[in-house]
């Protein structure tokens, strides 16, 4: 994992991704991350995160709208959810409970918290 943050190129092409009207798959993504030597740990622990604070920004200076921000947030969401759990196979499994508020619309954080706890072990 990078120590000093994301390389902003490759947050930058990360999130053109998510944005772009274009069809958008999460597997080909981490596959272009993987070019760039971003592996699927740290592209969710890392880039996925600034990728998420940059759309908002985006959105507050009125350079995306609302479902714009709202289409890449569910393509990032799709990014933790296709990720391999290879690298975490053979470990005990535990359990995690992860609770967000009622009126939370977006539970990317959640998914994101979750990779660190799966590296501890399969979350059942």
């Amino acid at each position: 994992m990078s120590l000093s943050g994301p390389r902003q190129h490759v947050l930058d092409r990360l999130v053109e991704a998510v944005v772009a009207s274009a069809g958008f798959d999460p597997r080909q993504m981490f596959a272009d991350l993987a070019a760039h030597r971003v592996a699927e740990v740290e592209a969710v622990d890392v880039y996925i995160p600034h990728a998420a604070e940059v759309l908002g920004v985006r959105w507050l200076e009125d350079d995306l709208s609302f479902a714009d921000v709202t289409i890449a947030a569910l393509r990032l969401q799709a990014m933790v959810r296709s990720m391999s759990w290879a690298p975490f196979a053979g470990v005990d499994a535990m359990s995690a409970l992860i609770v967000l508020p009622e009126s939370e619309q977006h539970f990317l954080g959640g998914l994101c918290f979750d990779v660190p706890v799966g590296a501890l072990g399969p979350v059942r």
